[in-house]
């Protein structure tokens, strides 16, 4: 059960992250260069989409942490 729930969040991360930076990326290029400027929140967006990634993982490392709960470790293997 604890693998299953541990599967589900790191679906649920991948997804997220993928998305929040994606989402806020394209807010950037909707806003043109007043996107990074102070009146607009759009940058803020940015960044904390950005500095999530760094601090709780983007998705290519949550899709290798659901690659290794399902596989396990398949060190013996050599491609």
């Amino acid at each position: 059960m604890a693998a299953e729930l541990a599967e589900a969040a790191s679906v649920a991360k991948a997804y997220c992250s993928d998305a929040f930076y994606h989402n806020a990326g394209t807010a950037i290029q909707l806003h043109g260069g007043v996107g990074f400027t102070w009146e607009y929140d759009v940058h803020l967006f940015f960044k904390r989409a950005k500095s999530s990634q760094l601090f709780l993982g983007n998705g290519s490392q949550h899709r290798e942490n659901i690659a290794t709960l399902l596989l396990g470790n398949c060190n013996a293997i050599k491609f």
